[in-house]
């Protein structure tokens, strides 16, 4: 499963679900067998999540009055852990499109 979190400036299904299907649409033309997971089987591999508008901010305030050091204010951008990931949800999940 490829898993996606956005946050994008304007959060708006509309603009969400262009993203998700441009994405998916990619990942089928450069991925033979990603395109095929949906053709077979019926499944959608591809899941984006909008993060909450200000999601990252957020998570940098909430870092700085932790005490940590600049190098860990801002979360990673690739593979960040699952707890990462629910710090930046803060609760709030916006799933658009899941296999499940």
């Amino acid at each position: 499963m490829v898993t996606a979190y956005v946050s994008p400036l304007l959060t708006t299904i509309l603009i969400s679900s262009s993203w998700y299907l441009t994405i998916d649409g990619q990942l089928k033309i450069v991925q033979e067998d990603y395109s095929h997971l949906e053709e077979e089987f019926g499944l959608k591999p591809f899941k984006l999540t909008l993060l909450p508008s200000g999601a990252f901010q957020e998570y940098i305030s909430r870092q700085r009055a932790a005490g940590a050091e600049l190098a860990h204010l801002k979360p990673p951008h690739i593979n960040p852990s699952d707890g990462m990931i629910e710090a930046l949800l803060g609760g709030s999940r916006t799933i658009l499109a899941s296999s499940g």
